[in-house]
């Protein structure tokens, strides 16, 4: 690709192609502006969607993203292609950055943004809602706590060790409002 050719949907794969080799010689951050150029063009969405996944996992990867993070390099993939078929790769990416940063408010927006979350985004929703529950009944909110627990045990049948410590905490939260039937 040279400086003077006119930009086309040859050109555009070409970018993602050239992004896929660097990334497979170990040269992530020219990876990223391969990737970049190739989703900056409009000529082919499927070479589009594929060149911008790239580019969100080159960042996972270790290449450097100026002016932004990972996540929202995964958020705006997701608002772009929500139903791509990338969106399920991406969905347990951002989820579990969030999870890293322990950033569980954060990924609980992002996870019900989702327009069909897989299983594993649905059991990292049953452990950030069982967090934010647990946060809740130690700054004496148990409440709010019984809200999130209740949720977090709808989703039992994803993680059976989370479900039961959603069990306990359930208990204590009730103890707390003065439900002691429950």
């Amino acid at each position: 690709v040279t400086a003077g050719d006119t930009p086309d949907a040859m050109m555009q794969s070409a970018y993602l192609y050239i992004g896929q080799a660097l990334i497979k010689e170990g040269q992530r951050d020219a990876a990223l502006l391969a990737f970049d150029k190739a989703l900056k063009m409009d000529f082919d969405a499927d070479v589009q969607e594929a060149a911008y996944y790239n580019y969100a996992t080159a960042t996972v990867g270790g290449a450097r993203v100026p002016f932004g993070s990972s996540v929202a390099v995964f958020e705006d993939f997701l608002r772009r292609f929500p139903s791509g078929r990338y969106a399920p790769a991406v969905q347990e990416y951002l989820v579990a950055g969030y999870l890293t940063d322990s950033n569980y408010d954060a990924a609980l927006a992002s996870i019900n943004r989702m327009r069909s979350p897989g299983p594993k985004v649905l059991e990292a929703k049953q452990k950030v809602l069982y967090a934010l529950g647990t946060r809740a009944l130690a700054a004496s909110r148990p409440e709010e706590a019984l809200k999130l627990l209740l949720q977090a045990d709808a989703l039992a049948r994803y993680d059976a060790a989370t479900a039961a410590r959603v069990d306990l905490s359930l208990g204590e939260a009730y103890y707390r409002t003065g439900d002691y039937k429950r």
